[in-house]
């Protein structure tokens, strides 16, 4: 796979020898300990590298820090994507990151929504693919009961990490069993502008307590969901878009006041049409209980057999 070609000239800086890596010496020695912790990021970072001869690199926008791994000839193996919620946790952990990966470039929200595409279509890492929070020895019952009433507990939708009101995550590799779902939540997560429920961020006030990202992210969590086409991708997909309808976040043109240049907005995209709700409702009954902690307290009065907001 190829790195996006808007990057192309940062790696042309990096083949005429300006801030050139030295492999061997950050192969010995980046990132000795099991897990990184790196000042600023809401996640451990593992910095897993999977070849000793790659080139590594960092692109960062507003609250996404992407690190990549590359051959010279821009040829993407790895990714591990970190989210930082501040500009002042920003230049911390770009800052303590510069000691093991000097080559550090800023670029625009297009190119980062571009190049995290990328990044969702490689695997996880093997030594992680396989990665358990409850051993083998115990059975496979106790197990789905356990991840079942852990994900009803902390708000996030069962067989994932990511897809809900908080997060189930370690790292940026840490997926849930329903890995394709899990990508779409990670990615939309890791939007590189958003607004936190109750703060104020890009001369924006977030009042509701949550998060509202930009409009370009909800378009890629949609086309994802849509890609994935499961039932339980239907059921958060038309849950979040047709339910929700949740407020984004739009670039404007600065006018009287040049700080201004976002906005709150409608998107109004209906996911399932009137035809396909069937099949959602009839799986609405397992999900009942997390739909009163990912959503609304209001689902939760209503009866799923009539349940006509959707």
């Amino acid at each position: 796979m190829k790195i996006i070609h808007v990057l192309s000239a940062a790696f042309l800086v990096l083949m005429q020898g300006r801030g050139i890596l030295s492999l061997t010496s950050i192969a010995q020695t980046i990132f000795p300990e099991p897990t990184k912790t790196i000042p600023g990021p809401e996640k451990n970072f593992t910095g897993t590298r999977l070849k000793n001869d790659s080139i590594l690199a960092i692109y960062y926008h507003e609250q996404t820090i992407a690190v990549v791994e590359v051959s010279e000839k821009r040829e993407l193996f790895n990714c591990e994507l970190l989210e930082v919620r501040t500009k002042k946790d920003e230049e911390v952990a770009l800052s303590d990151l510069r000691q093991y990966i000097p080559l550090q470039i800023k670029i625009n929200f297009t190119d980062m929504i571009e190049l995290m595409e990328q990044c969702q279509k490689l695997e996880s890492p093997p030594i992680f693919d396989n990665y358990k929070f409850i051993t083998e020895e115990r059975s496979q019952k106790l197990i789905f009961e356990r991840r079942q009433f852990s994900s009803l507990l902390s708000g996030v939708f069962p067989g994932t990490k990511w897809c809900g009101s908080g997060d189930l995550a370690n790292t940026y590799y840490d997926l849930g069993t329903d890995k394709k779902l899990d990508k779409c939540c990670r990615s939309h997560d890791f939007c590189p502008v958003k607004v936190l429920g109750l703060k104020t961020q890009h001369n924006l006030t977030n009042y509701s307590l949550y998060t509202k990202s930009h409009c370009e992210c909800e378009d890629v969590f949609y086309k994802c969901l849509k890609t994935v086409n499961s039932h339980s991708s239907n059921l958060i997909g038309n849950l979040y878009f047709n339910v929700g309808n949740f407020l984004c976040i739009i670039d404007v043109e600065p006018t009287f006041y040049p700080k201004v240049t976002k906005k709150f907005s409608y998107r109004k995209k209906q996911f399932l049409t009137q035809k396909q709700l069937p099949e959602v409702k009839d799986g609405l009954k397992d999900f009942q209980p997390i739909l009163c902690i990912l959503f609304s307290k209001r689902l939760c009065l209503i009866e799923v057999k009539g349940l006509n907001i959707l």
